[in-house]
């Protein structure tokens, strides 16, 4: 299990949605869209879950980058 991340549309910075799940999970809800509460502008986002991604997957690109 992995917490998903969304990218704040008027900021460009990366949020927590506050939702853990797994690959499994993620293909079900493939074409749900979560309504979020955004930390960054204070705006509530229509976010599509295809749109989000894994923490984990963030943080090894974060690292690749530095590399």
């Amino acid at each position: 299990m992995a917490y998903l991340l969304f990218t704040c549309p008027n900021t460009n910075r990366k949020a927590p949605t506050g939702v853990e799940m797994n690959v499994q999970g993620l293909r079900a809800q493939w074409k749900a869209t979560l309504k979020l509460d955004c930390p960054h502008c204070s705006d509530v986002h229509d976010i599509c879950v295809r749109d989000v991604y894994l923490n984990g997957a963030v943080d090894n690109l974060d690292r690749l980058r530095r590399v």
